[in-house]
Parts: structure tokens; C-alpha cells; sequence
């Protein structure tokens, strides 16, 4: 015999799930790498690093994003760069560029986490690249990176600059 009303506990249930699947399958990532933005003309870059070692550097920076956002909750979607800048004594530097900027707290935690990543090996001068990023399923900004300390080391906001005259700005010392 045919039950209706236990078709219907079963079909309320079996939707209560592929709903519930739906939903987990298609949850914003907390990180997600959208692409590597070069901010050296290519050849200069090849002279002071090798593809492999700013490769792996890249992956490592990322996993180390990847974890330490993985343990967030309630993350504001934001969109943005993780910035990045290499000398050849193995020094580094991270900068943020979020919009929404980050909470303070996980300004600092995130910014302690890639920091720690030791930076791959480079010769003859910095080294500068942005990895372009979303948190929580943000879209992209669409621009160029622009830290809030870039802007402030400007004497105008629409100063042109070389990337290597800025890093003398921001992050003065050895490398050159």
C-alpha cells in the first residue's frame, strides 16, 4: 500500500538535505588566490629571481594565508592584494590592501603569518609582486595594489613613482 503522507516526511527530508549539501558545496571560500600581479617589467624580474623560487615562495604565502583565514569565523567578504617585497640579503616586507580594510586583529595575524614565510632567494634588488585576493567570495578590486603606506610615501596623490624608488620610500634600507 502506498503511504502519502510518509512520501511526503521523506521528500521534505531528502530536499532538507540537497539543500543543506547545496549550500556547503557552494559557502564562499574564506581565501582565494585570484592571480599574481607583477608590479617589474618581466625581464627585470628574471634577472633577480628564478621562476621556480618565487613559485614555491608564492605557494607558501598562500597556504599560509589559506590557514590562518580558514580558522576565521564570520569573515567580512573583502577583496585585495597581499603585497608583497624581497631583497637579495633575504629580508621581506607585507603590506595589506583590503576593501573593506580588515579588522585590526586580523590585520595583524595575517600580516604575522605571512611574514613569517621565509622569502625566497633573490639577487641584484627587490623584488615586488602582489598576489590579488578574495575573502569570503569578494570580486576583485579591479586595480593596481595601493597600500595605505604607498599612498602616504607619495608628495602627490597622483606622483608617478618607480617601483624601486617607492620601496626606498616605504621600506627604506639595504637591496638596492
Amino acid at each position: 500500500m502506498f503511504n502519502l503522507a510518509g512520501l511526503k516526511t521523506l521528500l521534505r527530508a531528502a530536499a532538507l538535505v540537497a539543500l543543506l549539501y547545496t549550500n556547503a558545496s557552494f559557502a564562499a571560500k574564506p581565501y582565494s588566490n585570484e592571480g599574481i600581479v607583477l608590479l617589474q617589467p618581466e625581464f627585470l624580474l628574471q634577472e633577480r629571481v628564478t621562476v621556480d623560487d618565487l613559485g614555491n615562495y608564492i605557494k607558501a604565502v598562500v597556504a599560509a594565508a589559506t590557514a590562518t583565514l580558514a580558522t576565521e569565523n564570520n569573515l567580512t567578504p573583502s577583496a585585495g592584494f597581499l603585497v608583497f617585497a624581497i631583497r637579495p640579503e633575504g629580508t621581506s616586507k607585507t603590506w595589506l590592501d583590503f576593501n573593506p580594510a580588515l579588522p585590526a586583529a586580523l590585520d595583524a595575524r595575517l600580516r604575522a603569518a605571512l611574514d613569517a614565510v621565509p622569502p625566497c632567494k633573490t639577487q641584484r634588488g627587490v623584488v615586488v609582486f602582489a598576489i590579488d585576493s578574495s575573502l569570503s567570495g569578494a570580486s576583485s578590486l579591479q586595480r593596481e595594489p595601493a597600500p595605505a603606506e604607498w599612498k602616504k610615501a607619495l608628495k602627490t596623490p597622483t606622483e608617478k613613482v618607480e617601483i624601486a624608488e617607492l620601496m626606498d620610500r616605504v621600506w627604506p634600507g639595504r637591496g638596492k
